[in-house]
C-alpha cells in the first residue's frame, strides 16, 4: 500500500533533507529487519541530485540533496513561496 510510504522533512536537519519509512513497511515482506533493508535500499540509490544518503536508528532512509541542483530544480515552488509571504507581510501592514 503506497498510501503508507512517508517522505518527511526531518525536525533535526543533521537527518538530512528528507526521511523515508519504507524499510519499516517491507519487514514482514521481505522477512528482514528495517535496518538491513534500509541499508540495501540506500546503497542502491545513486542519484546526481543526492549528496548522501543514510541510514538512521531504527530504520529511515535520509537524504541530503546537493543544494545548488535541489535549488534550481525548485526553484518555482520557492519563488512562489516568497510571493505568498510577500502579500500575507502586505497584508499585516496595512492592519
Amino acid at each position: 500500500d503506497l498510501s503508507r510510504i512517508i517522505i518527511d522533512i526531518p525536525k533535526d536537519k543533521k537527518n538530512g533533507d528528507y526521511s523515508c519509512n519504507i524499510a519499516f513497511l517491507l519487514t514482514k515482506e521481505l522477512k528482514s529487519k528495517p535496518m538491513d533493508i534500509a541499508g540495501e535500499i540506500a546503497n542502491k540509490i545513486d542519484d546526481d541530485i543526492i549528496d548522501r544518503v543514510e541510514v538512521a536508528n531504527p530504520g529511515f532512509i535520509n537524504y541530503l540533496f546537493k543544494l545548488r541542483i535541489y535549488l534550481l530544480s525548485n526553484i518555482n515552488t520557492i519563488l512562489d513561496s516568497g510571493k505568498i509571504m510577500v502579500r500575507v507581510i502586505m497584508v499585516m501592514m496595512k492592519e
